[in-house]
Protein backbone atom coordinates (compact mmCIF):
# COMPACT_ATOMS: atom_id res chain seq x y z
CA UNK A 1 0.00 0.00 0.00
CA UNK A 2 1.54 3.37 -1.12
CA UNK A 3 1.79 5.73 1.63
CA UNK A 4 1.46 9.47 0.97
CA UNK A 5 4.56 11.93 1.16
CA UNK A 6 3.19 15.36 3.01
CA UNK A 7 3.88 17.12 -0.35
CA UNK A 8 2.32 14.42 -2.51
CA UNK A 9 -0.53 16.02 -4.38
CA UNK A 10 -3.42 13.52 -5.43
CA UNK A 11 -6.60 13.88 -7.63
CA UNK A 12 -9.56 11.75 -7.16
CA UNK A 13 -10.64 10.16 -10.81
CA UNK A 14 -14.44 10.43 -10.67
CA UNK A 15 -17.03 12.91 -9.40
CA UNK A 16 -19.72 11.46 -7.62
CA UNK A 17 -21.17 9.50 -4.77
CA UNK A 18 -18.06 7.22 -4.60
CA UNK A 19 -15.94 10.22 -4.82
CA UNK A 20 -17.70 12.45 -1.97
CA UNK A 21 -16.72 9.29 0.15
CA UNK A 22 -13.10 9.17 -0.60
CA UNK A 23 -12.88 13.13 0.00
CA UNK A 24 -14.41 12.16 3.00
CA UNK A 25 -11.68 9.46 4.29
CA UNK A 26 -9.29 12.36 3.42
CA UNK A 27 -10.61 14.53 5.89
CA UNK A 28 -10.83 12.03 8.33
CA UNK A 29 -7.01 11.31 7.58
CA UNK A 30 -6.59 15.49 7.76
CA UNK A 31 -4.93 15.06 4.41
CA UNK A 32 -7.12 17.58 2.87
CA UNK A 33 -4.41 19.43 1.75
CA UNK A 34 -3.18 17.17 -0.55
CA UNK A 35 -6.15 16.94 -2.73
CA UNK A 36 -5.80 18.93 -5.74
CA UNK A 37 -9.63 18.70 -7.71
CA UNK A 38 -11.93 15.61 -9.02
CA UNK A 39 -11.81 14.82 -12.64
CA UNK A 40 -15.11 13.93 -14.36
CA UNK A 41 -14.85 11.14 -16.19
CA UNK A 42 -18.38 11.18 -18.09
CA UNK A 43 -17.88 14.42 -19.25
CA UNK A 44 -21.13 15.83 -17.76
CA UNK A 45 -21.27 19.26 -18.75
CA UNK A 46 -23.60 19.84 -15.62
CA UNK A 47 -20.13 19.54 -13.70
CA UNK A 48 -18.32 21.92 -16.13
CA UNK A 49 -16.43 24.15 -13.60
CA UNK A 50 -18.36 23.08 -11.06
CA UNK A 51 -16.73 22.66 -7.22
CA UNK A 52 -17.26 19.66 -4.80
CA UNK A 53 -17.16 20.57 -1.22
CA UNK A 54 -14.96 23.67 -2.18
CA UNK A 55 -12.28 21.41 -4.36
CA UNK A 56 -12.81 22.15 -8.03
CA UNK A 57 -13.88 20.12 -11.10
CA UNK A 58 -10.89 19.87 -13.15
CA UNK A 59 -12.60 18.86 -16.44
CA UNK A 60 -12.23 15.64 -17.74
CA UNK A 61 -10.34 12.85 -18.19
CA UNK A 62 -8.37 14.92 -21.56
CA UNK A 63 -7.37 16.90 -18.15
CA UNK A 64 -5.27 14.57 -16.71
CA UNK A 65 -2.60 15.05 -19.06
CA UNK A 66 -2.07 18.48 -17.75
CA UNK A 67 -1.97 17.53 -14.17
CA UNK A 68 0.68 15.78 -15.01
CA UNK A 69 2.83 18.24 -16.33
CA UNK A 70 2.00 20.14 -12.92
CA UNK A 71 3.98 16.70 -10.98
CA UNK A 72 0.27 15.58 -10.00
CA UNK A 73 1.33 11.90 -10.16
CA UNK A 74 -1.13 10.66 -7.67
CA UNK A 75 -4.59 9.43 -8.12
CA UNK A 76 -7.37 7.12 -6.85
CA UNK A 77 -9.97 5.93 -9.06
CA UNK A 78 -13.64 6.62 -7.52
CA UNK A 79 -16.06 4.66 -10.13
CA UNK A 80 -19.01 2.48 -8.54
CA UNK A 81 -18.44 0.18 -12.15
CA UNK A 82 -15.99 -2.00 -11.53
CA UNK A 83 -15.91 -2.39 -15.22
CA UNK A 84 -15.25 1.03 -15.71
CA UNK A 85 -12.91 1.22 -12.79
CA UNK A 86 -10.97 -1.06 -14.69
CA UNK A 87 -10.71 0.74 -17.65
CA UNK A 88 -9.87 4.15 -16.11
CA UNK A 89 -7.14 2.37 -14.18
CA UNK A 90 -5.49 0.91 -17.18
CA UNK A 91 -5.36 4.42 -18.49
CA UNK A 92 -3.87 6.21 -16.13
CA UNK A 93 -1.54 3.97 -15.07
CA UNK A 94 -0.48 3.56 -18.97
CA UNK A 95 -0.23 7.55 -18.81
CA UNK A 96 2.31 7.58 -16.01
CA UNK A 97 -0.19 7.79 -12.47
CA UNK A 98 0.29 6.03 -9.40
CA UNK A 99 -2.30 4.44 -7.48
CA UNK A 100 -2.74 5.45 -4.00
CA UNK A 101 -5.56 3.91 -1.28
CA UNK A 102 -7.87 5.57 0.78
CA UNK A 103 -8.39 3.70 3.99
CA UNK A 104 -10.80 5.37 6.67
CA UNK A 105 -9.17 5.54 10.22
CA UNK A 106 -11.97 3.29 12.00
CA UNK A 107 -11.26 0.45 9.34
CA UNK A 108 -9.87 -2.84 11.08
CA UNK A 109 -6.89 -3.81 9.01
CA UNK A 110 -4.54 -6.63 10.49
CA UNK A 111 -0.65 -6.03 10.11
CA UNK A 112 -0.52 -9.18 7.93
CA UNK A 113 -3.00 -8.61 5.74
CA UNK A 114 -1.88 -7.13 2.23
CA UNK A 115 -3.58 -4.30 0.64
CA UNK A 116 -2.99 -3.42 -3.17
CA UNK A 117 -2.77 -0.30 -4.79
CA UNK A 118 -5.58 2.13 -5.56
CA UNK A 119 -8.01 0.63 -2.95
CA UNK A 120 -10.78 1.83 -1.06
CA UNK A 121 -11.85 1.12 2.38
CA UNK A 122 -14.80 2.41 3.94
CA UNK A 123 -15.58 2.75 7.37
CA UNK A 124 -16.09 0.11 9.57
CA UNK A 125 -14.60 -2.53 7.81
CA UNK A 126 -12.39 -5.41 8.64
CA UNK A 127 -9.65 -7.41 7.33
CA UNK A 128 -8.00 -9.87 8.96
CA UNK A 129 -4.84 -11.19 8.97
CA UNK A 130 -3.53 -12.95 5.88
CA UNK A 131 -6.26 -12.04 3.47
CA UNK A 132 -5.02 -9.98 0.50
CA UNK A 133 -7.00 -7.30 -1.48
CA UNK A 134 -5.37 -6.58 -5.20
CA UNK A 135 -5.62 -3.32 -6.95
CA UNK A 136 -8.48 -0.83 -7.38
CA UNK A 137 -10.43 -2.89 -4.42
CA UNK A 138 -13.68 -1.23 -3.15
CA UNK A 139 -14.58 -2.39 0.35
CA UNK A 140 -17.52 -0.99 1.71
CA UNK A 141 -18.76 0.33 5.16
CA UNK A 142 -18.92 -2.47 7.45
CA UNK A 143 -17.80 -5.14 5.04
CA UNK A 144 -15.84 -8.21 6.63
CA UNK A 145 -13.06 -9.78 5.16
CA UNK A 146 -11.75 -13.05 7.15
CA UNK A 147 -8.50 -15.26 7.76
CA UNK A 148 -6.82 -16.13 4.52
CA UNK A 149 -9.21 -14.34 1.60
CA UNK A 150 -8.01 -13.47 -1.22
CA UNK A 151 -10.22 -10.37 -3.23
CA UNK A 152 -8.79 -9.71 -6.85
CA UNK A 153 -8.49 -6.64 -8.85
CA UNK A 154 -11.07 -4.46 -9.42
CA UNK A 155 -13.85 -6.42 -7.22
CA UNK A 156 -15.97 -4.85 -4.90
CA UNK A 157 -17.43 -5.84 -1.47
CA UNK A 158 -20.81 -3.71 -0.68
CA UNK A 159 -21.61 -2.95 2.82
CA UNK A 160 -22.67 -5.60 5.63
CA UNK A 161 -20.94 -8.62 3.35
CA UNK A 162 -19.40 -11.73 5.54
CA UNK A 163 -17.03 -13.26 3.73
CA UNK A 164 -15.37 -16.39 5.62
CA UNK A 165 -12.34 -17.81 6.06
CA UNK A 166 -10.09 -18.83 2.74
CA UNK A 167 -12.89 -17.24 0.45
CA UNK A 168 -11.59 -15.96 -2.97
CA UNK A 169 -13.36 -13.56 -5.10
CA UNK A 170 -12.69 -13.29 -8.75
CA UNK A 171 -11.81 -10.05 -10.69
CA UNK A 172 -14.52 -7.69 -10.92
CA UNK A 173 -16.88 -9.40 -8.79
CA UNK A 174 -19.61 -7.65 -6.96
CA UNK A 175 -21.07 -8.94 -3.94
CA UNK A 176 -24.24 -7.36 -2.99
CA UNK A 177 -24.90 -5.65 0.49
CA UNK A 178 -25.75 -8.09 3.36
CA UNK A 179 -25.01 -11.48 1.80
CA UNK A 180 -22.64 -13.79 2.92
CA UNK A 181 -20.32 -16.52 1.77
CA UNK A 182 -19.54 -19.84 2.88
CA UNK A 183 -15.70 -20.76 4.24
CA UNK A 184 -13.77 -21.56 1.39
CA UNK A 185 -15.69 -21.00 -1.28
CA UNK A 186 -14.87 -19.81 -4.88
CA UNK A 187 -16.45 -16.75 -6.41
CA UNK A 188 -15.69 -16.41 -9.99
CA UNK A 189 -14.60 -13.50 -12.48
CA UNK A 190 -17.25 -10.92 -12.88
CA UNK A 191 -19.91 -12.36 -10.87
CA UNK A 192 -22.73 -10.53 -8.99
CA UNK A 193 -24.27 -12.04 -6.22
CA UNK A 194 -27.54 -10.26 -5.22
CA UNK A 195 -28.37 -8.78 -2.25
CA UNK A 196 -28.83 -10.62 0.93
CA UNK A 197 -27.33 -13.79 -0.72
CA UNK A 198 -26.34 -16.65 0.70
CA UNK A 199 -23.68 -18.40 -1.47
CA UNK A 200 -22.92 -22.01 -0.25
CA UNK A 201 -20.83 -23.20 -3.42
CA UNK A 202 -18.44 -21.77 -5.98
CA UNK A 203 -19.92 -19.92 -8.39
CA UNK A 204 -18.38 -19.76 -12.11
CA UNK A 205 -17.48 -16.76 -14.08
CA UNK A 206 -19.86 -14.51 -15.40
CA UNK A 207 -22.89 -15.53 -13.43
CA UNK A 208 -25.62 -13.49 -11.71
CA UNK A 209 -26.52 -15.81 -8.35
CA UNK A 210 -29.52 -14.90 -5.54
CA UNK A 211 -31.59 -16.26 -3.12
CA UNK A 212 -30.87 -18.47 0.16
CA UNK A 213 -28.99 -20.75 -0.91
CA UNK A 214 -28.01 -18.73 -3.96
CA UNK A 215 -28.72 -19.98 -7.43
CA UNK A 216 -28.69 -18.70 -10.51
CA UNK A 217 -30.93 -15.80 -11.51
CA UNK A 218 -32.06 -18.01 -14.61
CA UNK A 219 -32.87 -20.52 -12.42
CA UNK A 220 -34.56 -18.33 -9.87
CA UNK A 221 -36.92 -17.13 -12.52
CA UNK A 222 -38.04 -20.24 -13.58
CA UNK A 223 -38.93 -21.68 -9.91
CA UNK A 224 -40.87 -18.41 -9.85
CA UNK A 225 -42.67 -18.69 -12.79
CA UNK A 226 -43.24 -22.51 -11.78
CA UNK A 227 -44.98 -21.52 -8.69
CA UNK A 228 -47.22 -18.72 -10.39
CA UNK A 229 -48.41 -21.31 -13.14
CA UNK A 230 -48.43 -24.68 -11.69
CA UNK A 231 -47.42 -24.63 -8.54
CA UNK A 232 -50.70 -24.54 -6.80
CA UNK A 233 -51.47 -27.81 -8.23
CA UNK A 234 -48.31 -29.20 -6.58
CA UNK A 235 -49.71 -28.42 -2.98
CA UNK A 236 -51.16 -31.44 -0.87
CA UNK A 237 -55.06 -30.85 -1.21
CA UNK A 238 -56.22 -29.82 1.99
CA UNK A 239 -59.48 -32.02 3.21
CA UNK A 240 -62.65 -30.02 4.20
CA UNK A 241 -62.86 -29.66 7.95
CA UNK A 242 -65.78 -31.90 9.32
CA UNK A 243 -67.47 -29.96 12.33
CA UNK A 244 -66.74 -31.18 15.88
CA UNK A 245 -69.26 -34.06 16.96
CA UNK A 246 -72.10 -32.28 19.41
CA UNK A 247 -70.75 -31.79 23.15
CA UNK A 248 -72.55 -33.07 25.88
CA UNK A 249 -74.43 -30.27 27.71
CA UNK A 250 -73.39 -31.05 30.54
CA UNK A 251 -70.14 -32.73 31.35
CA UNK A 252 -70.85 -35.97 33.85
CA UNK A 253 -70.21 -39.16 33.17
CA UNK A 254 -73.87 -40.15 33.86
CA UNK A 255 -76.42 -40.88 31.15
CA UNK A 256 -78.48 -37.57 30.38
CA UNK A 257 -82.79 -37.47 30.49
CA UNK A 258 -84.21 -36.60 27.65
CA UNK A 259 -86.64 -33.67 27.94
CA UNK A 260 -89.32 -35.90 27.66
CA UNK A 261 -88.45 -37.95 30.44
CA UNK A 262 -87.65 -35.01 33.02
CA UNK A 263 -91.31 -33.38 32.17
CA UNK A 264 -93.03 -37.00 32.52
CA UNK A 265 -91.21 -37.90 35.98
CA UNK A 266 -93.68 -37.12 39.03
CA UNK A 267 -92.56 -34.80 41.49
CA UNK A 268 -90.46 -35.88 44.24
CA UNK A 269 -90.94 -34.35 47.46
CA UNK A 270 -87.26 -36.28 49.22
CA UNK A 271 -85.07 -33.94 50.56
CA UNK A 272 -82.48 -32.46 47.52
CA UNK A 273 -79.05 -32.42 47.50
CA UNK A 274 -77.10 -29.32 46.07
CA UNK A 275 -74.67 -29.58 43.28
CA UNK A 276 -73.02 -26.31 42.92
CA UNK A 277 -71.36 -27.93 39.21
CA UNK A 278 -73.18 -27.28 36.65
CA UNK A 279 -75.76 -25.58 38.80
CA UNK A 280 -78.07 -28.68 39.07
CA UNK A 281 -80.35 -29.87 42.04
CA UNK A 282 -79.98 -34.31 42.30
CA UNK A 283 -83.04 -36.12 44.48
CA UNK A 284 -83.51 -39.77 44.63
CA UNK A 285 -85.93 -39.53 41.52
CA UNK A 286 -83.00 -38.46 39.17
CA UNK A 287 -81.69 -34.91 38.09
CA UNK A 288 -83.53 -31.64 37.63
CA UNK A 289 -82.64 -28.39 35.91
CA UNK A 290 -82.92 -25.11 38.31
CA UNK A 291 -86.21 -24.24 36.68
CA UNK A 292 -88.42 -27.51 37.59
CA UNK A 293 -87.29 -26.69 41.11
CA UNK A 294 -90.63 -25.92 43.47
CA UNK A 295 -91.15 -22.41 43.06
CA UNK A 296 -93.51 -22.65 46.84
CA UNK A 297 -89.99 -23.63 49.31
CA UNK A 298 -86.87 -22.54 50.23
CA UNK A 299 -84.03 -23.81 52.05
CA UNK A 300 -82.60 -24.15 55.72
CA UNK A 301 -78.58 -24.12 54.33
CA UNK A 302 -77.14 -22.81 51.50
CA UNK A 303 -74.22 -24.23 52.13
CA UNK A 304 -73.43 -26.45 48.90
CA UNK A 305 -72.98 -30.69 49.12
CA UNK A 306 -75.06 -30.63 52.81
CA UNK A 307 -78.43 -32.22 52.81
CA UNK A 308 -81.34 -29.50 52.93
CA UNK A 309 -84.73 -29.37 53.80
CA UNK A 310 -87.55 -27.65 52.30
CA UNK A 311 -89.79 -25.23 55.31
CA UNK A 312 -92.92 -27.30 54.57
CA UNK A 313 -92.18 -30.62 55.32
Amino acid sequence: MLKLKKAEKIVIVGAGDHARVVLDIYRELDQLKSIVGFIDVFDNPAMKDAEIEDFPVLGGTSALAGLLKKKVKTAIVCIGKNRDREKLVTEITAMGFTLVSAIHPSATISKKAEIGPGCMICAGSIVVTNAKLGTSVILNTGASVDHNCIISDFAQIAPGVRLAGRVNIGKGAMIGIGSSIKQGSTIGEYVTVGSGAAVVKDIPNNMTVVGVPAISKQEWEQQIEFLRTQGRNTLPQQQPQQAPPPQPQYSNNKPQDSQQDRQDRPYNKKPYKYYNKNNRYRTSGGYYEPKDRPQNGGYESSSPDTDRKRKDD
